[in-house]
């Protein structure tokens, strides 16, 4: 479980702590962007911290065969195409049989999906992106193989919102609806807003908790990932206990979660070494 210790000015220099539950902000969306089979990578056209869109090619597989038996592909769709043509105007003017006729349309039918289907298999071994984001990770190197069981090239993740999880007791998380908006803290105290987006119908019997989801607006990219995140409900009651308006920074300074065992006592340091002759043994 994850708690940060507030501590706030209580009174004439005397401290109060309070455990609050607190987490981390993450991509609304992480990929792990892979070929769809296994090959040697050819060229790699984006570089990390690079912002992509969706369908823009990030990498290729070498390709060359395909290539070449696209091109033989095509050449034979085209007299196909050329033979029906002729077949079907004899066909029309009562010279050819249906047969014949239907035979020559087959023929092309197929030499069009032989066309479709090398296009198909090259665009597998192209890697596009799946979202609009920014590559934080590349994983390989041009001329390095993936195989069929590792084929991860990068990872991409999107920050036009941040998610954060927390695990909230169930007085708190109880009133809350889906869709709420609901006061949150980052680090540096920076206020955002925080959507509801999902509320588990579990509650952990351990800790008596629920698991909450907030999805936080970041069209800008100016929040980023990784930042602790508490409720501004939370740290605005303990201000109020303590009786000050606001917890200064070193107030939201976070520490190990909480135990509820005893720390262990100090030993006493000891001041000097007694001689035989100053503790009266002879």
């Amino acid at each position: 479980m994850k708690r940060v210790l507030i501590l706030a000015l209580f009174g004439a220099g005397m401290l109060t702590a309070q455990a609050v539950e607190f987490g981390y902000t993450e991509p609304s969306r992480i990929a792990q962007a892979a070929f769809a089979e296994a090959g040697v990578i050819a060229s790699i056209h984006v570089t990390e911290g690079a912002k992509v869109t969706t369908g823009q090619v990030l990498a290729w597989l070498n390709a060359d065969t395909l290539r070449q038996d696209l091109g033989i592909a095509q050449e034979q769709l085209r007299l196909q195409s050329l033979r029906y043509d002729q077949i079907n105007g004899l066909h029309q003017a009562g010279n050819v049989s249906m047969e014949e006729n239907e035979k020559a349309k087959s023929d092309l039918a197929v030499a069009d999906l032989r066309v479709k289907r090398i296009l198909a298999q090259l665009d597998d071994r192209s890697l596009r992106a799946p979202f609009d984001g920014i590559v934080t990770k590349i994983n390989r190197e041009v001329t390095e193989s993936v195989s069929a069981a590792q084929t991860e090239v990068m990872t991409l993740v999107q920050l036009d919102s941040l998610k954060v999880t927390l695990h909230l007791p169930e007085k708190v998380a109880g009133p809350l609806a889906l869709q709420d908006s609901v006061g949150l803290i980052l680090e540096d105290r920076i206020p955002v807003t925080g959507r509801v987006e999902f509320i588990s119908p579990v509650v952990d019997a351990a800790s008596h908790t629920i698991r909450v989801t907030f999805r936080i607006p970041n069209p800008e990219g100016k929040l980023r990932s990784g930042v602790r995140c508490v409720l501004a409900s939370d740290v605005a009651e303990i201000s109020q206990e303590a009786g000050v308006k606001e917890p200064s920074a070193r107030a939201l300074q976070a520490t190990a979660p909480a135990s509820d065992l005893p720390l262990p006592q100090r030993r006493p340091r000891a001041v000097g070494k007694q001689t035989d002759d100053e503790s009266g043994v002879k």
